[in-house]
């Protein structure tokens, strides 16, 4: 099993993969399809990694 600052560490990569594909987007914001899904699967995987890393909190 992962140690906490392991699921931590891989939460926050999550969080700032997913702020750094946001900020990519030209004003006005409007993605495209493509940038849709990332945004989608990042959003997905940062919540799955700050839900691991809360379960293990506790």
């Amino acid at each position: 099993m992962n140690s906490l600052e392991e699921l931590r560490q891989d939460a926050e990569m999550w969080k700032q993969r997913l702020a750094s594909a946001i900020k990519h987007i030209p004003t006005p914001w409007n993605p495209s399809e493509e940038e849709r899904a990332r945004i989608h699967y990042l959003q997905e995987q940062t919540a799955i990694a700050v839900r691991r890393y809360l379960e293990c909190r506790q």
